[in-house]
């Protein structure tokens, strides 16, 4: 008498001895990271996102000299010798990545935008020398030192949310200044902002904030500056 399996058995079997041919997540950007640079080369793109992608080799970012926005945050893009060439690039994006020496930045003076957040680097400093800056995001870090920033005096945007900015004071030379983030942060006096005529938005958490930092705030909004207050989730 012939016997067969229970459909669903049989099935089970059936998918047990296939090879599975689906790539991995680490491949699957590999290839989206090599197909977006082949087709940026062939097209002599000005605009490269390599954002979650990866690169096996990333000094064929160097050979790229028609880039103008570079993307490769949340990867392994781990040195700026890789890009030292691109002279001409205006904006760069390398937060979460795995850089750690922002020395190279030196080599990339036309920058008007650059994203450092969420980077593993003790020396800020090299940031002094982009003085043609008009917005930057730095935060995520341990990133503490405004007065490197003083020379920026085109900068418009700035994200220092979750940094160790703890006092304001030198933003006072940032006359273009129009919007600033400043998520996580403790501050004990705001008066600075209210120095800078041009700002039009401010994003804080005022959770246990002072009554000082509350009449700052509202000193501000009565000068028609827009304060976002983040709502802050407290977990017990």
């Amino acid at each position: 008498m012939k016997r067969f399996l229970p459909i669903f058995l049989a099935g089970a079997i059936l998918a047990a001895c296939q090879v599975d041919t689906t790539p991995d997540y680490a491949t699957q950007r590999l290839e989206r990271g090599n197909a977006r640079v082949a087709e940026c080369i062939a097209t002599r793109c000005e605009t490269l996102d390599l954002d979650s992608a990866r690169l096996a080799e990333y000094a064929v970012l160097g050979t790229m000299d028609h880039l103008r926005v570079l993307m490769t945050s949340y990867n392994d893009f781990a040195s700026l010798d890789d890009i030292a060439t691109l002279g001409a690039l205006k904006e760069l994006h390398i937060g979460a990545s795995r850089v750690t020496d922002l020395s190279g930045l030196s080599a990339l003076p036309r920058l008007h935008l650059l994203h450092v957040q969420q980077l593993d680097v003790s020396d800020y400093t090299p940031i002094r020398s982009l003085t043609g800056l008009r917005e930057l995001a730095i935060g995520n870090s341990n990133f503490a030192d405004l007065a490197l920033l003083r020379g920026m005096k085109d900068l418009r945007v700035l994200d220092l949310s979750y940094s160790e900015v703890s006092d304001l004071s030198d933003l006072g030379g940032l006359r273009k200044l129009e919007r600033i983030e400043l998520l996580g942060l403790e501050l004990d006096d705001l008066s600075p902002l209210l120095k800078l005529r041009g700002l039009k938005k401010v994003s804080l958490e005022t959770y246990d904030a002072s009554d000082k930092v509350m009449a700052q705030i509202k000193a501000l909004r009565a000068k028609g500056v827009e304060v976002v207050e983040a709502e802050v989730v407290i977990v017990c």
